[in-house]
């Protein structure tokens, strides 16, 4: 298996299996091969929070992309703890932020995990079943 990163990906994962970097359409991960079928989408806990709440309509694009392909997540690299006690920059209510979580699953059913930290996102990534 080799892992394609997007070459748009500004800290991207160091993974134990080869790597290559192209231009994704959509996510910031697939696998050689299934580029059109599989990816996944990376964020840290402020950019996911700033682009969920300020850049809905950019983001949303951006999702009804990934949302054509057959397997597809968004990886964050938090817990729903961290939410829930805005462990983020701003002022945004931990409810806006989930109601904009669960408006990206439903809408677009697109599953989002909540993995902690960034190791955790990266063995999840590299190993998603």
């Amino acid at each position: 298996m080799v892992i394609v990163i997007d070459t748009r990906e500004k800290h991207p994962y160091s993974f134990s299996v080869p790597v290559t970097k192209r231009k994704l359409d959509a996510g910031d991960y697939s696998i050689e091969g299934y580029e059109m079928v599989a990816a996944i989408e990376r964020k840290e806990l402020n950019d996911y929070v700033q682009t969920v709440i300020y850049q809905k309509e950019r983001f949303g694009k951006e999702l009804a992309k990934l949302a054509g392909y057959r397997l597809k997540a968004i990886v964050v690299e938090a817990s729903m703890s961290d939410i829930l006690a805005g462990r983020y920059e701003g002022h945004i209510p931990p409810q806006s932020v989930i109601g904009a979580t669960v408006g990206i699953h439903l809408g677009f059913g697109i599953p989002i995990h909540f993995c902690c930290n960034r190791q955790i996102a990266i063995h999840f990534t590299e190993n998603p079943s």
